[in-house]
């Protein structure tokens, strides 16, 4: 598979014990997947109050996945819902973190965690 081909990563939308949209990710999010990311993010979100990121299998993320993140982040704001962020590696993690977006949006060591602090949200 050629990574210009957008298929870098794969994508599999589930539903958490507590309502939440979870996407669970495997693959490199990158300038090559950015349109596709975009488009999985907003079919993840499209009616959706709580939608978590699941981070696991992501070993790589660049600006244009964060630029998705904070567009995903916007419709699920102007939806009164929250977007979380679980089980990212180090790197992941260190990347969103220098980009401040922690800030904006919550990162969870574990799936658990988030989907629980998703389901305590109205």
């Amino acid at each position: 598979m050629d990574a210009s081909d957008g298929l870098s990563f794969t994508s599999t939308i589930v539903r958490a014990p507590g309502g939440a949209a979870v996407l669970v990710l495997t693959g490199e999010l990158d300038v090559f997947s950015a349109e596709r990311f975009r488009d999985v993010l907003s079919e993840a979100c499209a009616g959706e109050r709580h939608v978590c990121v699941d981070l696991n299998d992501v070993p790589f993320v660049d600006t244009t996945a964060l630029a998705a993140l904070l567009r995903a982040r916007r419709i699920l704001r102007d939806q009164r819902g929250v977007l979380a962020l679980a089980r990212a590696n180090d790197t992941v993690s260190r990347v969103i973190r220098q980009a401040g977006l922690d800030a904006l949006m919550p990162l969870f060591d574990t799936l658990d965690e988030a989907t629980a602090y998703l389901a305590e949200r109205p």
